[in-house]
């Protein structure tokens, strides 16, 4: 089955991609009782029940979301939620020693002991064990070490401007075509419920 928005795999068994999992229809039918907004249908298909569920071409779990919201992920734990209503991403890889958080007032990246950040107005940070460095660019940088605090010092930070939650994601090795059989059994494990 495929959804038709996306050219990939959605998985569900030989149900159709709009009826919730068996094991949710209990719980669709308690949440039913209680008064909530009905979803608003567009040329006479049915709403989406989320969450879905998908094996993407790329090798990678995804996992539509109410609002907006996809959750990407790889085998060996590398993440990726993206909001695209409120254009923020969140990324880590499968490590865990490695992460970003770009928004369009922030971006926030670290990597192991270093954590860089390009905040709204071209100020910026760089903290390190060792040091901690802020200022604007171009602009007077500041370095505060053990020692002391270091004026009008010559500071390398880096280009936050490129999104780096694709390269954190991208990074593992649990991702990829020839893993897609695999992804399927993960997709296939019920139930999925829908909060």
């Amino acid at each position: 089955m495929t959804l038709p928005s996306c050219p990939s795999v959605v998985f569900g068994g030989g149900a159709s991609p709009l009826q919730p999992p068996p094991a949710a229809l209990q719980v669709t039918q308690q949440q039913q009782q209680q008064p909530q907004p009905q979803p608003q249908s567009t040329s006479g298909m049915s709403p989406v029940l989320y969450p879905v569920v998908y094996v993407s071409p790329a090798g990678l779990l995804t996992v539509l979301m109410r609002h907006d919201v996809a959750v990407e992920m790889t085998l060996d734990r590398a993440i990726r939620v993206v909001n695209h209503a409120h254009k923020a991403v969140a990324a880590t890889n499968g490590r865990g020693n490695a992460s970003c958080i770009y928004h369009m007032a922030a971006k926030i990246y670290q990597d192991r002991t270093s954590t860089q950040l390009e905040l709204f107005g071209g100020r910026r940070a760089r903290m390190t064990t060792e040091l901690m460095e802020f200022g604007t660019v171009p602009g007077t940088c500041y370095r505060l070490t053990k020692y002391g605090l270091e004026a009008n010092v010559t500071s390398d930070f880096t280009d936050l401007s490129q999104d780096m939650s694709v390269t954190l994601l991208f990074s593992s090795s649990g991702y990829g075509p020839h893993l897609i059989a695999q992804y399927e059994d993960v997709a296939q494990v019920p139930p999925f419920y829908c909060y």
